[in-house]
């Protein structure tokens, strides 16, 4: 079976709770975490096993490949990002 291939935009809060969640399905392979904060990608890499970390959204979504992707902005500025995902 292949696996739906995903992404995280965003490492706020909730984005833990559902990175764990996600890890936990057979069939969803999380493959790419997005966050400004390094530390942040690489704490969610380390303890979740995934391959890659972006700084920006527009990074992830240029060089990730497809696929799927969670975007978790902060309530504030939500409306001024422009995700790209479709």
């Amino acid at each position: 079976m292949n696996k739906l291939r995903v992404g995280i935009i965003g490492l706020g809060g909730i984005a833990k709770s559902h990175c764990s969640a996600i890890v936990e399905l057979d069939s969803v392979e999380v493959v790419a975490v997005a966050d400004f904060f390094e530390d942040k990608q690489r704490q969610y890499m380390d303890q979740y096993n995934i391959a890659k970390g972006y700084n920006t959204h527009t990074e992830f979504l240029g060089r990730s490949g497809g696929g799927c992707c969670r975007y978790y902005p902060w309530p504030s500025t939500a409306s001024s990002f422009d995700c790209g995902c479709v």
